[in-house]
Formats: structure tokens, sequence, C-alpha cells
């Protein structure tokens, strides 16, 4: 009986933060994104402000998660590994809908690559096109992505390319290892965990576990992803070889894969 009641109130919580999240979207785009455009900088300071703000509202997103008990405090390991400056190359697994929310409020200013259909989404794309965050699946994705880094910006992407399957991972895209080869920028990997498994790729959100979720992000340190040695002309090799370690890398600090 408890079990039963628990789940339904995580679920009315769980619809109350999708829509406390929807809504709170809609009132950025329309009233707080505008002022942070407002004549002041150049263009560059105006999305930064942007993306400061989308910051804050994630963390009040979480706050407000927690307060009605769907979600645990989050778990931050290891962010004192970002402390050297940067650019990094922030790089991530994706189990969850919420690691986004996660990992973007800890993080104000960096840049995020997202899917091309968030920049025409009725409720976030405004957000998402005033943040100037980079399309991943864009022909422009490598250049716009660098231009980034070279202002000194760190860039936040997912080389699985959506969110993971239950309990593991999807091959990884080749794009952040291209990224990192073309750049020289350094590589902080980010194993976010999600304990119980909730909001997978094609989980509804009504499919709520039985308990609060615990969200984890343990952030590792650049010299555990080196990039491989080589000469420009083997870039390919040298992208897959890179993309292999990646990918190796998750594996062996997520125990459940596979199982």
């Amino acid at each position: 009986m408890w079990v039963r009641l628990r789940r339904v109130y995580l679920m009315l919580g769980s619809g109350a933060s999708f829509a406390v999240f929807m809504v709170g979207g809609l009132l950025l785009a329309l009233l707080v994104i505008p002022l942070c455009r407002l004549p002041g900088g150049d263009a560059v300071a105006r999305y930064r402000r942007v993306q400061r703000v989308i910051s804050r509202s994630f963390r009040v997103q979480l706050w407000f998660m927690r307060f009605i008990g769907v979600v645990n405090k989050g778990r931050f390991q290891g962010m004192e590994n970002l402390a050297s400056g940067g650019p990094f190359l922030i790089v991530a697994n994706h189990p969850t809908l919420i690691d986004v929310v996660l990992l973007i409020s800890r993080l104000p200013e960096a840049d995020c690559v997202v899917k091309k259909a968030l920049w025409g989404h009725r409720f976030l794309g405004a957000t998402v096109r005033a943040a100037n965050y980079i399309q991943g699946d864009g022909e422009r994705f490598l250049e716009s992505a660098l231009e980034r880094l070279h202002l000194g910006h760190s860039i936040i992407l997912f080389p699985e390319g959506t969110r993971s399957p239950p309990r593991g991972l999807r091959p990884f895209q080749r794009g952040a290892a291209r990224l990192a080869l073309a750049s020289g920028a350094r590589i902080v990997p980010v194993v976010i965990r999600c304990e119980p498994p909730f909001l997978m790729k094609g989980q509804p959100w009504w499919d709520v576990p039985d308990r609060s979720l615990t969200l984890s992000l343990q952030f590792g340190t650049p010299e555990e992803i080196p990039l491989p040695p080589g000469e420009p002309e083997s870039c390919p090799i040298r992208a897959r070889a890179l993309t292999d370690s990646l990918e190796h890398y998750f594996r062996s600090k997520m125990t459940y894969v596979g199982a």
C-alpha cells in the first residue's frame, strides 16, 4: 500500500516538475531573456548572460524537485578538476533527461551542444537560440565549436548523441574526438548516474520508480583521456582511437553496463 501511494506521489511530483520546467522556459523566453539581450556589451557578452540565467533557473528547478521529494540532493565529485581554467571539452554520458539540467546548473558559462530539433521547440527554442548553443547535428558543428574554444569557452557534449539505453551506453559518435584533435582542447569526462533509472530514452514521465532519484556527477581529470599521438593526416585513425578510448573509459566506470 505504501509503495503504491509513494509511486502516485512521485508521479504527481514528476508531472508538476515538467509543468514548472515548461512554464519556466516560456517565462524565460518571454520576460527574462529579452532583458538579457538588451544593449550592453557585444554579442558574446549578451549570450553569456543568457547562459548564466539558464544555469540559475536550472538550479531553481532542481531545488523545486528536491523540495517536493522527487530527487535527492545531487552529488558532485571532482569539480576541482575544472579549476585550472580551460577551455575544456566536457564529455558526459546521457542516462536521463534530468542530467542536462544538473550539469548546466553547475556550469553557468558553458556552451552546450544540442540537437537541431531544440532550436524550433515551442517552449525551449527561443531560449536555446538566445543562449547561442551549438547545433550538434548541423553542417557547421565543428566550425562553430572551434570558434567557441578559441574564445576560451568550455563545451558540454554527449557523444552518444541521445539518451542512453537502460543500464548501458550507446556507441559513441566521433564528434567529440574530432573536435578534441582539431583544437587540442583537454577532455574532462563526466560520469553521470541516476538511481533508480528514470526518464530514459522512450520512458514516459509517468513511469516513475518507487523512490526518489539520486543523481551523481563524477568529473574526471584531463589526464585520464590523453589525445593519441600522430600526424594531422592521420586524423580519421586518431579520431577512431580517441572515440574508442572515451567509450572504454565510460564503460569501465559504469559497472552496471551489460548487466
